[in-house]
């Protein structure tokens, strides 16, 4: 089974990979080349504000220098530009799941039982009390922006 996480990211996906350790077995031999999507998402301003202590670098340094092109940038806060690439990203994995079967969306603040509805949907076989444990830590936390 292929297995699509999709995510804005800063909403829960290093967790998720982490959890998702915790699975034993061979599920493509099981259940062959079919997908199941899950929507990873986060409160959006959550998501953004956690993105401005990452804002020059990564996804955000080339979201606003190559794809907020034209939309004034240098004009708009940090802020503005984080949560106009949530919105977006969330728009497009919502589209591109609009006719998928497997799919399922997992909150970040309710991400223990997700966790444990995507453990169940796919069948998962593993220490499955050790995944979600994993939800009640942090991993790849943004660290706080310095006072200036």
């Amino acid at each position: 089974m292929n297995i699509f996480v999709l995510s804005t990211g800063r909403c829960g996906s290093t967790t998720f990979a982490v959890a998702s350790k915790h699975i034993t077995g061979s599920l493509d031999k099981v259940y062959g080349n079919r997908a199941f999507y899950v929507h990873l998402i986060r409160e959006r301003e959550e998501v953004a504000h956690s993105f401005v202590k990452r804002y020059n670098s990564g996804i955000m340094e080339a979201y606003r220098k190559r794809v907020f092109i034209g939309l004034s940038s240098h004009k708009t806060s940090p802020l503005e530009v984080c949560r106009h690439y949530y919105d977006t990203v969330n728009a497009n994995i919502e589209m591109f799941l609009k006719d998928k079967d497997s799919q399922l969306t997992v909150w970040l603040n309710n991400a223990e039982e997700g966790f444990a509805s995507f453990w169940n949907q796919i069948g998962a076989q593993g220490d499955k009390a050790a995944a979600i444990r994993e939800w009640q830590h942090q991993h790849n936390a943004s660290a706080p922006i310095p006072p200036q």
